[in-house]
């Protein structure tokens, strides 16, 4: 069975094809990306449970100058990826 765990490694680990992996470190001189589950709605349907959830895809930029700038290209490469479905499983996408 998927559950969020899944979802959510699935999507850090797009995210750090997108941005890269760098350590996070006190005060975030370099810039750190995380993902955190903030909605959950549960319903029955056709006898079957079925789970949704909203996430949150959070980017800290670095502490510069043109750490604004950094943080709307990565915007604009995350929506990007994000047109396309995201595997979860060999059988389960999100979309």
């Amino acid at each position: 069975m998927t559950d969020i765990v899944d979802v959510i490694r699935a999507v850090s680990e797009l995210v750090e094809r997108v941005f890269g992996a760098p350590p996070i470190t006190k005060g975030f001189d370099r810039p750190c990306t995380y993902v955190q589950p903030t909605l959950m709605q549960t319903s029955l349907e056709g006898g079957l449970r079925h789970d949704s959830y909203s996430i949150e895809i959070i980017r800290f930029g670095p502490r510069t100058r043109d750490g604004w700038l950094g943080l709307l290209e990565a915007q604009a490469s995350l929506a990007e990826t994000l047109e396309n479905p995201i595997p979860i499983s060999s059988t389960l996408f999100l979309y």
